[in-house]
């Protein structure tokens, strides 16, 4: 039931985003007619898959009912011409005839090999495959539309493989006239597809390949291309289709939605200031309940998101690396491998990080996760909270997370909170991951990021402290199962208010101290409570040492907080590891028993090279060191280990000659002296 119901909402969005793409691909493409023959039962599975390849090599020949002039905008082919070939054996003798006939090779009477010598462009001049002829810049005797096939290609090679490191796709020996890649060009209703041929040379399941593109991209989806959309489109097309005859080069059967997503990824990698691939966002970012593998829609092309997660926070490397691994084993478990075993990280713990970073994007952006955050779309909310208590909230139906899916709950903070707290109970078949974002609105976005501790059966609680200095805390449930979908959970919210008047003393840290000398400690004086006031200081130490402190009376306004000084002097000859804990306390002016404690320990320790214990290391050092060794003088004080300026015990002469080179000759300070 939660399945069909995500259908229906996908299906509108797929509506929505039809209704965003200008003439003719507002129309139902022929991809989609027969989608929607086969889905209503008109077709069976080897004829909606023969039409839908038809649709792409041989549309003139399609039954009427089904040819279109409108461009199947959002679909990369080659997805249709994968799934022909992983369900070879479910079709009859006489479909997978049908079948090699249409998947041969195009026909083209022309060739041009790219400057680089990757690649050879095979394209016509005449007839319904024909490319643009305009041959001005330069003329040269080749459309200019091929010779920009061919710098995009280059550009492709030089990212992909030259920079990056990816494998080079397998030759196909002569089969397209040389060992060069060859890309032709069609009038099709899609971008362009990259067709696997037989199998490569290596072990692995790896496969030769050559790539066909539209023959104009004439009306396809605006993009940001500053060149204009026809190149744009023709530019992530051979970014794109480049990418899969890489990915064949590693497994040609890896996981449709990850060759989808990662090649859509490639697009901006190469082609940057294009965003065509902006045009998939809502089919991700409209459904973040989906499971992140969902092949439903166009949801794997808009899930690049992932790999450009990967990319900000692990650097473009990743991606070759995890391809490597998918050479034998599968996308999630490979990207498992490399998270673990080249980054120390745990590929659920990333996902749900990947699923906080998804909330925080268009208006919602600080400018520190996406580079293009404030250009991508937002998740929606599963709900917004404005009255607690709240208990046995459940998802909405129709948005259960399923497997790397995530819901979204927003509870503002109310005026006057102290502390926040939410709870969380989840479903036990499968693992969650809660994150919390704690969010200041003004002047700038900014977000605390929390993670709520859950047991074994994912059970949970979170308390959100000094909560009246957020305006929201947003709960980001994910569903770290790989594979289990339409999970449920429920959660409840209530919050504590602060007092009139209220305080809190904070030691900032424990200190050390040698004996004879002295240091400072800092203490801080925060106001909790609801009004501005005024505290009276004092402070004492447990040993009784000389101190002084400032300032003994302290104006704090609600929220902030205010320093204090301890200044603490250790009397001479004080034994090292000697503990002195001193504290400060604050008590308000304005009403009584308003107070607040909290003490540093200070740690006693040795300063080597100071024998006589004045609290310094000068020359007097070194004349008591050689009077203790040669003059039976008194030994070094507190501890033999002050004389040892050189760290070697026991105290001899090297120490005063230690001493001596410091004091007059630029000479090392004693090693293992802390400060």
């Amino acid at each position: 039931m939660q399945i069909g119901l995500k259908r229906t909402l996908l299906l509108l969005a797929i509506v929505v985003l039809a209704a965003a793409i200008p003439s003719s691909a507002a129309r139902q493409s022929s991809y989609r007619l027969i989608e929607d023959a086969y889905a209503n039962g008109e077709l069976n599975y080897e004829q909606k898959m023969l039409y839908e390849m038809m649709s792409i090599r041989e549309p003139q020949a399609l039954p009427a009912d089904f040819q279109s002039d409108a461009i199947e905008v959002a679909k990369c082919a080659t997805e249709i011409i994968l799934e022909i070939r992983q369900n070879w054996d479910q079709f009859t003798p006489e479909g997978q005839a049908q079948f090699r006939e249409i998947m041969a090779r195009p026909s083209a009477t022309n060739t041009y090999n790219s400057p680089g010598g990757e690649f050879k462009i095979h394209y016509n001049i005449t007839g319904s495959d024909a490319v643009p002829t305009a041959d001005t810049s330069p003329a040269n005797g080749i459309p200019d539309y091929v010779e920009w096939l061919a710098a995009y290609a280059d550009s492709s090679y030089r990212t992909e493989v030259t920079n990056l490191g990816h494998r080079k796709p397998p030759s196909d020996g002569v089969a397209g006239g040389d060992a060069r890649y060859d890309i032709y060009t069609e009038e099709m209703g899609y971008y362009g597809y990259t067709q696997p041929e037989g199998a490569g040379p290596e072990a692995w399941n790896d496969a030769i390949s050559y790539i066909s593109v539209h023959r104009n991209f004439i009306g396809f989806p605006n993009n940001d291309d500053p060149d204009g959309d026809q190149k744009g489109a023709a530019k992530v097309t051979v970014a794109h289709e480049y990418y899969h005859a890489v990915q064949f080069a590693y497994d040609v059967g890896e996981n449709s939605w990850f060759m989808e997503a990662s090649s859509t990824w490639m697009e901006d990698v190469v082609f940057d200031p294009v965003n065509d691939n902006y045009n998939y966002m809502t089919e991700f970012f409209s459904v973040p309940d989906y499971a992140l593998n969902s092949n439903t829609g166009l949801h794997m092309y808009a899930a690049f998101i992932w790999p450009t997660f990967l990319q900000e926070n692990f650097g473009v490397a990743i991606m070759p690396q995890i391809w490597d691994e998918l050479r034998t084993t599968t996308s999630y478990v490979g990207t498992g491998n490399i998270l673990t075993n080249n980054y120390g990280q745990n590929i659920n713990q990333q996902v749900a990080r990947f699923t906080m970073w998804n909330f925080i994007t268009g208006s919602r952006s600080d400018g520190l996760h996406y580079v293009e955050a404030s250009h991508y779309l937002q998740v929606p909310l599963v709900r917004t909270h404005t009255t607690y208590p709240t208990s046995g909230q459940t998802p909405i139906t129709g948005k259960f997370p399923d497997a790397y899916g995530s819901n979204y709950v927003r509870f503002n903070i109310p005026a006057g909170a102290a502390t926040f707290t939410v709870d969380f109970n989840g479903d036990n078949s499968v693992p969650w991951i809660v994150n919390l974002l704690a969010w200041k609105m003004t002047p700038t976005n900014t977000y605390v990021e929390n993670q709520m501790s859950l047991n074994v059966t994912g059970d949970g609680s979170f308390t959100l402290p000094n909560a009246g200095n957020y305006d929201a805390l947003i709960m980001v449930i994910t569903n770290v199962s790989q594979s289990i979908n339409d999970r449920s959970y429920t959660y409840g919210a209530s919050y504590t208010t602060a007092p009139n008047y209220a305080v809190n003393v904070i030691a900032t840290a424990a200190d050390s101290v040698y004996s004879n000398t002295g240091t400072s400690l800092l203490f801080q004086i925060e106001n909790t409570g609801l009004l501005d006031e005024t505290y009276n200081v004092s402070a004492t130490n447990s040993l009784g040492w000389a101190q002084t402190f400032s300032p003994s009376s302290v104006t704090v306004a609600a929220g902030d907080k205010a320093d204090v000084t301890v200044n603490l002097t250790a009397p001479a000859g004080v034994m090292p590891a000697t503990v002195n804990s001193v504290s400060v306390t604050a008590d308000a002016t304005s009403v009584v028993g308003v107070s607040d404690t909290d003490s540093g320990d200070v740690l006693v320790l040795v300063m080597h090279g100071d024998a006589d214990n004045s609290g310094a290391i000068n020359v007097s050092d070194a004349v008591y060191v050689i009077q203790y060794i040669f003059a039976s003088g008194p030994a070094p004080t507190p501890v033999d280990e002050a004389g040892d300026a050189n760290c070697s015990m026991p105290v001899n002469i090297s120490d005063a000659v230690a001493l001596i080179s410091y004091i007059f000759g630029g000479g090392p300070y004693p090693p293992c002296n802390p400060f």
